[in-house]
């Protein structure tokens, strides 16, 4: 899936992918093992209520930690979950054409962090909120910005 108003590609995942018998000693891992738990999340509703809690999980540049490894230095990500609430809606991206306010979030955003998901609950549990994307800055705080999971799919 390939949304290019707001610069998002997702790709679907089949066992092919992820299987192959006909390599010898190959790590197989049926697709039902891998860590996909998130994509079968339902979308949340349009717009989540302000003060809902959201949690966004990435590799933000504060989960970068250089390690050694034989005798060279390599970065190496970790993944990173950080929590706080919705604060508002930005309707204002300057985004045309797209129908659904996208969420400011009181959570850190970082560098890195863009890609990854953003996950809240309302009354029938946990929900794809969106995905984080980018930050304002203020003059005291940065607020974070979240893609609606409902532009991601948007189709005229």
């Amino acid at each position: 899936i390939r949304n290019e108003t707001i610069d998002v590609a997702m790709a679907t995942i089949d066992e092919s992918m992820v299987i192959n018998k006909e390599i010898p000693n190959f790590n197989k891992k049926e697709l039902k093992e891998l860590n996909s738990s998130l994509v079968f999340l339902r979308s949340c509703p349009t717009n989540i209520s302000i003060g809902s809690p959201v949690f966004l999980i990435g590799y933000p540049a504060s989960g970068v930690k250089h390690i050694d490894v034989g005798g060279y230095t390599a970065p190496m990500r970790f993944r990173i979950t950080t929590g706080g609430t919705i604060s508002g809606y930005d309707s204002s991206t300057g985004i045309k054409g797209l129908p659904y306010s996208n969420y400011f979030v009181s959570a850190k955003i970082d560098g890195g962090n863009s890609g990854g998901a953003a996950i809240s609950k309302d009354k029938n549990g946990l929900c794809f909120l969106g995905i984080p994307t980018w930050l304002t800055i203020g003059n005291y705080e940065t607020q974070g910005i979240l893609q609606n999971i409902h532009n991601i799919f948007y189709k005229e």
